[in-house]
């Protein structure tokens, strides 16, 4: 089965609409559209933020996300930010990045993101208006040769073929 991506913004901050958030921490969970299919292989995960810095020097910043049981490490964006008021987009992760922690389609679906100044190298502030999580994963492949097994009900063919 070919690889999916499911993505949404979060609630707590806007999708790119200007209105921002000054923070020296957050921690965001709320991520309640994501949509991993059950029986799902995790391959990667991204956040994707469009943020500025304050006080914050370009590489300084760091984000951890968290499976239910456990933090990963600190992890740096890719690209380097502006200085407030400029924003620019971040993508920390990738499609093919666990963060060094295990993922079900349910810990996924449930995941936290987090960042504090304290994780990186200095500064004191960031400005962010827009964070959503993307989740890359590959579908489950059902076996088309299993046993239909009926106990109970009733089976209505109206037209067709039924080949058993």
């Amino acid at each position: 089965m070919a690889t999916t991506v499911s993505s949404t913004a979060t609630a707590n901050m806007q999708a790119k609409d200007g209105s921002v958030t000054r923070a020296t921490s957050w921690q965001l969970n709320d991520f309640g559209d994501l949509a991993v299919p059950a029986g799902a292989t995790v391959n990667g995960i991204e956040l994707l933020i469009w943020m500025a810095g304050g006080g914050l020097n370009s590489g300084d910043t760091y984000f951890k996300v968290n499976n239910g049981t456990s933090d990963s490490s600190a992890k740096a964006a890719n690209e380097f930010f502006t200085a407030f008021s400029t924003y620019s987009d971040m993508t920390v992760g990738a499609a093919d990045d666990l963060w060094g922690l295990s993922w079900t389609p349910t810990t996924a679906n449930d995941i936290t993101a987090r960042w504090n100044v304290s994780y990186g190298t200095g500064g004191t502030t960031g400005y962010f208006d827009h964070v959503e999580v993307r989740i890359t994963y590959t579908e489950a492949v059902i076996p088309q040769d299993l046993p239909i097994t009926i106990t109970s009900g009733k089976i209505s063919l109206t037209s067709g073929l039924i080949t058993i």
